[in-house]
């Protein structure tokens, strides 16, 4: 997985990306991202992603200023956060624990439950805190629940 936190800032970055994922074709490279139009095959009239190695998954992540490219079903692979797991039923959405979801050969369009560090307070924060009082998933570290 490439960006354990953060993005594909540049296409110099995307394309060094491209450039290790045919240089190691035995490999499965992915990634989440936002900066959505340097994914996008010709930004200037968006059809769709760009052609891309097939051991490289990009998952357009909801939640940016891009989001109306993903409300035009521009990206095949999409991921959203969300607090509870209602909310990702309330979506159709399968929740994925593991990020199977995001480097599995067919795309589809999944939740995550919100985790990391979150503003003490937050919609996020709180949830995140009632699922580990309960005993639930509450986030990627030692031990967690699914």
């Amino acid at each position: 997985r490439w960006f354990t936190g953060g993005d594909c800032y540049s296409t110099a970055l995307r394309d060094a990306i491209i450039t290790c994922s045919e240089a190691t074709p035995e490999l499965i490279h992915y990634l989440y991202t936002k900066n959505l139009f340097i994914f996008l095959e010709d930004s200037a009239a968006p059809t769709g992603p760009m052609p891309l190695p097939p051991n490289l998954r990009v998952t357009a992540s909801w939640g940016g200023k891009f989001d109306y490219l993903l409300e035009a079903g521009l990206f095949p692979r999409t991921a959203r956060v969300v607090n509870y797991p209602e909310e990702a039923a309330a979506l159709g959405l399968e929740i994925d624990y593991t990020d199977k979801l995001a480097w599995q050969d067919e795309p589809t369009h999944f939740c995550h439950l919100s985790h990391g560090g979150q503003q003490p307070g937050s919609d996020a924060g709180n949830a995140i805190r009632l699922r580990r009082k309960a005993g639930l998933f509450s986030g990627y570290g030692r031990g967690h629940a699914a």
